[in-house]
């Protein structure tokens, strides 16, 4: 089973029902209900076909309730196998990058605004002082 709070646990299991299912990003080729697929949630509801966006399970298919009204079960069961480790050890330093890289971004787009702030605040300033 996979952490998902400590990313350098990489033990998962292929079949295992996890606390919570991970990110997805779009997948065409897999996505929709399992109407065709044995797999039902934990109160038994058909699933729904994802694709994981989750550190050291990017990419893998899973399966997970497809419920969209009332209580939702954590259940996720695996399609895929469990990524290689030099290929999980890459997945988490490639995550750690983007998300440096994203707080660098955010970091550069607060000062700007707080620069532009500091425009807008002089130019009303010079507004005001012209109008007296």
């Amino acid at each position: 089973m996979v952490s998902w709070i400590d990313e350098s646990n990489y033990s998962s299991d292929g079949d295992s029902v996890t606390s919570q299912p991970p990110a997805t990003i779009f997948c065409s080729e897999w996505r929709g209900l399992a109407a065709d697929l044995a797999a039902r949630s934990e109160h038994q509801a058909i699933c729904e076909k994802f694709v994981a966006l989750d550190s050291v399970d990017s990419g893998r298919r899973f399966l997970a309730c497809a419920q969209k009204e009332g209580p939702k079960c954590s259940y996720v069961q695996w399609v895929d196998p469990e990524w290689a480790a030099p290929l999980k050890t890459s997945l988490v330093r490639i995550r750690g990058m983007y998300d440096d890289e994203n707080k660098l971004m955010l970091r550069g787009n607060v000062a700007n605004a707080e620069e532009n702030i500091q425009i807008l605040r002089k130019g009303w300033k010079m507004s005001l002082d012209f109008l007296n």
